[in-house]
């Protein structure tokens, strides 16, 4: 039985953004701004790479590790594997779908560095609980130039359901800043431990 998924419309746009008393951008309606789109999205071959974590050497594993864990049953968490994992394959050929599949984090989060994010959606509803819930992914990755037509994941996020919207924003926001800081020691050590997926 093919999974169903809801898919909420997005706009093609970024929210311009404050700082809070922590240093964590948040957001503000004011002055929206275009997306710059990803190369997983240009209908052209990409070189997919990941950064490996001492928890996970490879994307599989950072699923494993990360994302799998949330979900309620073990068949759901395998379907959803299999699934972003097809998604990678998706973006190594160029045919992400910009915004619904792929887009640039807030500039202002992550400057001076440009970070993407590789986006999943699955049910995750608990068995005879009568709601009806979700689990995502976001996989951060930047687009250097000094590694011609690749993708370099980052960090991989398992993205709950949280009680606000403010919450789930400031997690998200958190974990891009993270993918920064790792593609910026990446770049230190010269792209030394990446591995091609």
């Amino acid at each position: 039985m093919a999974a169903r998924f809801h898919v909420f419309p997005v706009e093609s746009f970024r929210y311009d953004a404050s700082m809070s008393n922590e240093g964590i951008p948040t957001p503000n309606m004011a002055d929206v701004k275009s997306v710059h789109p990803s190369i997983c999205s240009r209908k052209r071959p990409v070189t997919f790479y990941w950064f490996p974590t001492d928890a996970a050497a490879d994307l599989e594993e950072a699923f494993e590790e990360y994302v799998a864990p949330q979900f309620e049953s073990d068949h759901a968490a395998a379907s959803a594997e299999e699934e972003f994992l097809a998604t990678i394959e998706r973006a190594k050929k160029g045919i992400l779908k910009p915004v619904y599949e792929v887009k640039e984090i807030n500039a202002e989060t992550t400057a001076p560095e440009r970070i993407f994010e590789i986006r999943n959606s699955w049910p995750n509803s608990k068995r005879g609980s009568g709601k009806c819930q979700y689990l995502g992914s976001r996989l951060f990755h930047a687009e250097p130039q000094e590694l011609e037509s690749a993708a370099l994941g980052l960090f991989l996020m398992a993205k709950k359901e949280m009680q606000t919207d403010a919450m789930l924003w400031q997690t998200q926001t958190t974990d891009a800043v993270r993918a920064k800081q790792r593609l910026q020691e990446c770049r230190a050590c010269n792209w030394r431990g990446i591995k091609s997926c």
